[in-house]
């Protein structure tokens, strides 16, 4: 059976990761194992209560800037789930994840290796073309890879 984790990485974005660890909670993921690395913030990365409200969440935090690549080929080494959902601290799904739904497209698809999840970045609007169909900006990340 494929697992399936989260991987955030922050800096200096106290309000914006705990509105992300907000929205996870609000999809009842408080389960789902979730890394996150501090890429060295100078204050606390989120509010401690939203820490505290998911069971296997693993908090890093570096003594000295890397960078995002770093940062997230680190939890790809530290993780041991085969599916790794990279998520920036500033946005998040729009709606909750099937994640069966997502290791079933993986299974049935072996030559494929990463697919874009349907994320937002927290606050921001979205545009409507002709059709009726969201454009989404641009949100850095939001992306499942399977390995």
């Amino acid at each position: 059976m494929n697992t399936v984790a989260i991987i955030i990485t922050t800096k200096n974005r106290k309000d914006d990761l705990t509105k992300t660890l907000q929205i996870l909670l609000s999809y009842d993921l408080k389960d789902i194992p979730i890394y996150i690395t501090d890429d060295a913030s100078d204050f606390e990365i989120s509010e401690i209560n939203e820490i505290k409200c998911f069971s296997n969440i693993k908090v890093h935090k570096n003594k000295k800037s890397l960078g995002l690549i770093v940062n997230r080929n680190k939890m790809a080494s530290i993780a041991s789930e085969d599916i790794l959902i990279s998520l920036d601290d500033d946005s998040c799904f729009v709606g909750k994840p099937n994640f069966d739904e997502l290791i079933n497209f993986f299974n049935n698809n072996p030559l494929v290796c990463g697919v874009e999840l349907n994320n937002a970045e927290i606050g921001q609007m979205h545009s409507l073309c002709e059709s009726g169909e969201i454009l989404q900006m641009y949100t850095g990340f939001g992306h499942a890879i399977n390995r």
